[in-house]
């Protein structure tokens, strides 16, 4: 009927003469067939709300037609009650009406297409309906938005935008029970609703104007009816030819597939089979369809492009379907570029070696000056400039351990924080290729992509994202216009490299998702998964990590297969690989240089000839005698040599010029490859060579340590025990004999016993530098006479100790110690040597069980003429995992690595009480005292080491060993949390290290009593950047930990209504907001730069437009992506209460805060961080001199209460873990 309702007398003609009601509504509520003479007739019964006022037309409760119903009928139907209820009758069916069950009547169901306008019918859910008398609509349901910029298409008439709708597949199956019909299908109905239409009134925004279209999966014949129909229009045979062959995969593509959106190539040339009758502005459009079965993909839109919205789109089908979201499948396709030096250009060295600056390596604040320098002088791209948190971006991608290799597999990325000459050639080539993609995306050359273009250009560089994805980038990348400029281009596509890298880094398998725990909010994505790799064994002696990912069999497999001789391009054969300063391309000391294979050196090259032994080792024009030291100890022990010099190698048996080595570093053994061209001059090795220069397993040996150092000349200049750790993995301690320890006989015996490996030596006089302090190897010349002693003793060479015993000698027990000469000869000729009378006075049992009166090296000599003979005493204990054999006693390991970061986690010595405590912190439980009954005393023994990182490979950038040392507290009572300033003000070392050292390890031994101990690690100075190691080896098992803050959030919620606000406020958002009375990011970003603008005793760059985003997601809780009064007014008591901490917090009131007052800063806005949290934060938010201004400050605390928020989320059961997959 008409809409117009009746609402008074005057409106009495609204009631037609057969009495029904214009404007009025009736509810439909019975239809039947009945025979009428001798035909069937369709009634409806109506039934009017009203309880009176009937249809009087035929089929009326007194209609004459009821005479020739049977009386059965007439029963069933009730055609006589006086209820308002009346049927109505249309050839053969009926249909009965009613009105909330008051009146019901009956017509003819021609009268009722006569005399009723418009019929409204709606379907139930299963849920609604509880009885089985009826029967249920199969329901599917989905929520989904339109948003400007990328899933706001418009509708088929915008054929650039419509593909980019949402979309939904449907496969219908099974078709309709229903025999009479005469027809085949499936019948189902879809519901296309807007949300929040009415709630939007009183922002002035009205429904927008909607509807759908359906499509059928295209399969081949429908895809090759289209091309053919395009080629009889076209008249191209050639266009035919190239569309059949695009058919092959075209159909498959799509068919069948329920992850993969219809693109244009598809909606641009294919009719929809079904749409919405009509683009209406009402809240729901409703449509019925019958359809044969097969795939369909709906695809709901506005009418206009660009408009927002959100939507429920509902489908009721009479069979069970198939139904889901369509979305791309995300995914990356990252070619990772594998760059060698030689592959660089020398003009490009040059340049970079021009715009580095003495470091050779290039920081975030650089790149910024660099990029914008660049892009500046480009008429054909558009750009604000790259940020600083752009540029941070870029170097963490190029500048941290392989992600998918894991962080000891390769330190070709080294962790700098800086870009090298390497790092910034892939960057360049990166940049490049986005300059392309960028410039061939912007069609209409305008300087800029839109968001549409940013979607296929985002694909072209291997990036397969889905709409909510795009739509974050459309969010966080384009401006007003949602157009996206090159230097935010280059930075989505740095972003999105990154995210795929760190959850590939931390995916458990390929199942598509990750698990974090609240501790991990940091992201350091390479950490989480180291430490998952060493509880899996990875790393372990048995199970190597494959040094810069070169596995040696698939490596030598392949030279064998090819006939061809294996080339390393991680080490090349150039000048960079011999070293940097006198060693460097353009000294004179590698003039004549050439890399040269055994097999070119001599005829017969053999890589060991029988066992090794010490002739094998002699030094050439290295300074790296130390290294070699270290080399000949290892020959006197068969097992530890096997581990490092794998034995199933020669010249000749599988030879493809591919050698492997394993060494120990930091916490792995890694397999480290190398090829054997070898540097040489005048036909011989120019390094380690043997004596009879036809075996090679010495000098390949150096050259695999070379590699993972950087370069030959990286080796000058070092200690044994460093040799002695990265060959055995174990913990080396240093004894100074002219201040010997009182138990030292009794710590070389129990070394001894724990199978520990000690070399001892003399110096050769007091004033030799540390260089040369260490195992000189052997006399070379008759100038070296003097340093043998008139007892044989030779000064500045390494000797072992093979064994420490007690014999009975005159009636007192007598201390004595055995030591070998790796030389095999020349042994000491004083007390208790071989042949000495000392041995005529022992028991017949010691002189059998001690002696042996030959040269070979070995002798005898007591304690005490070791204590005043020698210098120096080195141990270096092995781990569990090295000592195979039972019979040794064996050390309890624990190990952790961490960082000093400047800013942050740098705090310096016990002399900087402002910042020492932020020095990561570790905790020591000692339970259980020695066993040890003839000591005489009672307690824990540990030895704690304190190792410095990747140092010696970083000497070629100018670093050098920063000066370190640690400190240990009694922790007995404390909490589990990371000790703060306070307690280091009161309280004194209960032991610490014996001096500060540039050292790459400072160990000692330590005998504490039974309880708990804090041990900090530092530099001697603040702010000095390093990665260290620390270890504890004790006797018996320890309990170890890294002792840091919980990661938590306090932050007081702020509760405001709108009767909260002032009526000044008010006005005040209302000028500010506009029309819409909302405020976007943009608006959001002019707002705020002009409040702080006006302030001198804050100091500001400006709030960025990524702040304001995040402002904007933090509180915007009605999905509108901008800020209403309440909401607003939330984020200004933000800001306020922002503002005091910040101005108290600035001590000195330059306007900034420094990095250390950051951390308290951030504690009382009510965030507890772990040391990671508060590394990112500087790293992200500082200024290079660590200084913080205002809005980056906020830009913090709006930043972390998002991620605490989005957090405790996903965190349903409170468990503080959850699962992610990747668009979560």
């Amino acid at each position: 009927m008409d809409s117009n309702t009746i609402t008074s007398a005057s409106e009495t003609e609204a009631v037609t003469a057969l009495k029904l009601v214009k404007g009025h509504a009736y509810s439909v509520t019975g239809a039947e067939e009945v025979s009428y003479r001798a035909r069937d007739v369709q009634l409806v019964r109506i039934r009017n709300p009203w309880g009176q006022v009937e249809w009087t037309g035929p089929w009326s409760d007194g209609s004459h037609e009821w005479k020739y119903v049977s009386d059965a009928t007439k029963s069933k139907l009730d055609h006589v009650a006086e209820d308002g209820e009346f049927w109505y009758a249309y050839e053969l069916h009926f249909v009965r009406c009613h009105n909330n069950g008051i009146l019901d009547f009956r017509m003819s169901y021609s009268d009722f297409i006569k005399h009723f306008s418009r019929l409204e019918i709606c379907n139930l859910t299963p849920d609604t309906l509880e009885s089985d008398e009826v029967g249920h609509w199969n329901n599917y349901q989905f929520e989904g938005m339109w948003r400007v910029g990328s899933t706001a298409g418009g509708c088929r008439n915008n054929a650039a935008t419509f593909s980019s709708n949402p979309q939904f597949v449907m496969r219908l199956e099974d078709v309709d029970d229903d025999p009479l019909d005469g027809k085949s299908g499936c019948t189902f109905l879809v519901g296309l609703m807007q949300k929040d239409g009415r709630q939007k009134r009183r922002l002035n925004s009205e429904l927008e104007t909607i509807g759908f279209a359906i499509y059928q999966v295209p399969d081949k014949v429908c895809v090759c009816l289209v091309f053919q129909l395009s080629l009889l229009h076209f008249r191209l045979k050639l266009v035919y030819k190239k569309l059949l062959k695009k058919n092959e995969t075209f159909s498959s593509k799509y068919k069948g597939c329920s992850n993969v959106r219809l693109g244009p190539d598809v909606l641009l040339r294919q009719r929809p089979v079904a749409m919405s009758s009509t683009f209406i502005n009402t809240r729901e459009v409703c449509e019925r369809f019958r359809l044969p079965p097969g795939e369909y993909v709906i695809i709901p839109s506005t009418f206009h492009p660009h408009k927002n919205g959100k939507f429920v789109l509902r489908v009721f089908s009479e069979k069970e379907a198939t139904t889901s979201r369509l979305e791309e499948k995300i995914d990356a396709k990252i070619e990772e570029e594998e760059v060698s030096e030689s592959d660089i250009d020398p003009h490009f060295k040059k340049i970079f070696k021009e715009i580095a600056g003495n470091d050779m390596e290039i920081s975030a604040f650089e790149l910024v000056e660099i990029l914008n320098n660049i892009v500046s002088h480009r008429s054909d791209i558009k750009t604000d400039g790259f940020s600083l948190e752009t540029a941070r971006l870029i170097v963490s991608l190029l500048d941290v351990s392989s992600i998918k290799d894991g962080p000891q597999s390769s330190n070709s990325k080294d962790e700098s924080a800086k870009l090298g000459l390497k790092e910034f050639h892939v960057l360049w080539n990166k940049l490049q290729k986005y300059l392309e993609i960028f410039k061939s995306h912007d069609t209409d050359n305008s300087g800029t992509m839109s968001s549409l273009e940013m979607r296929a250009a985002v694909t072209k560089a291997g990036f397969h994202v889905n709409s909510a994805v795009l739509q974050s980038i459309v969010n966080r990348y384009a401006d007003a216009q949602f157009a996206i400029d090159f230097d935010s281009f280059v930075a989505c596509l740095i972003k999105l490299e990154m995210l795929f890298k760190m959850f590939k880094a931390l995916e458990k398998g390929d199942s598509g998702k990750i698990e974090l725990n609240i501790q991990q909010m940091s992201g350091i994505a390479t950490k989480i998964q180291h430490f998952r790799e060493k509880s899996q064994g990875i790393g372990c002696n048995s199970h190597t990590r494959k040094y810069l990912n070169q596995d040696f069999e698939e490596l030598r497999r392949s030279c064998l297969e090819r006939g061809q001789l294996f080339q390393d391009d991680c080490f090349e054969a150039l000048p960079s690989s011999l070293g940097f300063n006198e060693l460097g391309p353009n000294s004179y000391k590698v003039r004549g240089v050439t890399w040269t294979r055994p097999t070119e050196l001599c005829q017969n090259p053999k890589f060991i000839s029988e066992d090794a032994t010490r002739t094998d080792i002699c030094q050439g024009a290295l300074g790296d005698c130390w290294l070699l030291a270290a080399i000949a100890s290892l020959t006197l022990n068969k097992q530890v040599l096997s581990r490092v010099v794998p034995h199933d190698q020669s010249f000749t048996e599988n030879y493809a010029g591919i050698f492997h080595f394993q060494f120990w570093q930091f916490g792995d053994w890694i397999d480290v490859v190398v090829d054997d061209r070898l540097p040489t001059r005048d036909g011989e090795l120019l390094f380690v060579h043997s004596a009879e220069g036809s075996e090679f397993w010495s000098a390949l040996l150096e050259k695999a340590y070379a590699k993972i150092n950087g370069c030959y000349e990286a080796l000058s200049g070092g200690s044994t025990i460093e040799g002695f750790e990265d060959f055995t993995g174990g913990i080396a301690e240093r004894h100074e004999l002219a201040r010997p320890d009182p138990r030292l006989f009794k710590i070389i015996q129990k070394a001894l016993n724990r199978g520990s490996l000690l070399g001892c030596s003399i110096d050769v006089r007091l004033s030799l530098s540390i260089r040369t302090m260490f195992a000189i190897f052997e006399i070379t010349s008759a100038a070296d006479s003097e340093a043998i002693t008139h007892h044989k003793l030779v000064k500045g060479h390494a000797y072992s100790i093979t064994g420490a015993e007690q014999v009975e000698y005159q009636g007192e027990m007598v201390q004595l110690i055995r030591i070998r000469n790796p030389w095999g000869q020349v042994e000491w000729t004083g007390a208790w040597s071989d042949n000495s009378y000392e041995w005529k006075s022992v028991s017949s049992e010691d002189q059998e069980r001690l002696t042996n009166r030959s040269e070979d090296g070995e002798f005898w000599m007591s304690f005490s003429d070791f204590l005043r003979e020698y210098s120096r005493l080195e141990i270096c204990n092995l781990t569990p995992d090295t000592l195979t054999d039972d019979e040794y006693q064996k050390w309890a390991e624990t190990e952790f690595e961490e960082t000093w970061k400047r800013g942050v986690s740098a705090g310096g010595c016990r002399n900087y009480p402002d910042t020492f405590w932020t020095n990561p912190q570790f905790v020591i439980k000692l339970d259980e005292v020695d066993d040890d009954p003839d000591d005489g005393e009672e307690g824990c023994t540990v030895i704690v080491g304190l190792m410095q990182k990747n140092k010696r490979s970083r000497r070629k950038m100018g670093e050098d060993m920063e000066t370190i040392g640690f400190a240990i507290y009694d922790y007995s009572g404390k909490t589990q949390v990371h000790l703060k300033k306070d307690f280091f003000l009161y309280n004194r070392s209960a032991a610490r290290s014996e001096t500060f050292i540039n050292l790459r390890e400072l160990c000692n031994r330590f005998c504490l009593p039974p309880g708990e101990y804090l041990i900090v690690p530092s530099t001697f100075e603040p702010n000095k950047n390093g990665d260290f190691y620390v270890r504890v080896f004790s006797e018996k098992q320890a309990n170890v930990q890294e002792i840091d803050d919980p990661v938590e959030s306090h932050v007081e919620k702020i509760d405001i209504d709108e009767d909260d606000i002032s009526d000044k406020f008010k006005r005040l958002f209302g000028q500010l907001a506009g029309e819409d009375v909302e405020i976007s990011a943009f608006e959001l970003q002019r707002i705020l730069n002009r409040v702080v603008a006006k302030r001198d005793d804050i100091q500001t760059n400006g709030f960025s437009l990524a702040t304001c985003h995040n402002m904007i997601n933090l509180l915007d809780k009605d999905g509108t992506g901008k800020l209403g009064l309440v909401e607003f007014k939330i984020l200004w008591t933000k800001i306020e209460k922002f503002l005091d901490l910040f101005r108290s917090k600035d001590v000195d009131q330059s306007g900034y805060m420094s990095s250390s007052e950051m951390r308290v800063a951030v504690e009382e806005a009510g965030f507890s961080l772990n040391n990671s949290l508060h590394q990112i934060i500087v790293a992200r938010y500082s200024e290079a001199n660590l200084t913080i201004d205002f809005d980056n400050f906020v830009g913090c605390l709006i930043r972390l209460e998002t991620l605490f928020s989005t957090f405790e989320g996903l965190d349903k059961d409170g468990s503080g873990t959850i699962e992610l997959n990747f668009m979560e």
